[in-house]
């Protein structure tokens, strides 16, 4: 699995790739073959955040559907399935990380701190194609 490329840093205005790093790392590309995501964390349409739209339309093209929960537990997933929890770091910052069977299986950030909590999940359903 692999690290982040790019770390939060207020001061010169960038966002990190935990995000992608986690979604690459989890259906097996390289985080640098895939969207900056995190370059559009502050476009807004009107009902929708623009990466929301872009992380689901990209990620229907790779035959999958990204779903949204905060119940815990989670939908009954495969032992062997990955799934994204998202939460408060100790930096202070949004994070994102990679769980299987209950408990955290990969922290994208150098510093494997983790997440203080989860706010939501997010998990990958595949589509079936006819």
């Amino acid at each position: 699995m692999k690290k982040q490329t790019t770390l939060y840093d207020p001061e010169n205005n960038t966002r990190g790739n935990c995000m992608v790093t986690c979604y690459a790392n989890a259906i097996g590309l390289d985080p640098d073959d895939c969207p900056p995501f995190e370059k559009f964390f502050d476009v807004k349409h009107p009902d929708s955040y623009f990466y929301e739209d872009c992380v689901r339309i990209w990620f229907e093209r790779l035959g999958y559907i990204l779903e949204k929960t905060t119940k815990d537990p989670l939908p009954k997933l495969n032992e062997h399935t990955f799934y994204f929890a998202i939460g408060p770091s100790q930096r202070g910052v949004k994070h994102m990380v990679i769980w299987q069977n209950g408990k955290i299986y990969h922290d994208p950030h150098p510093s494997n701190d983790g997440l203080l909590s989860v706010d939501y999940w997010e998990y990958l359903i595949p589509i079936e194609r006819i």
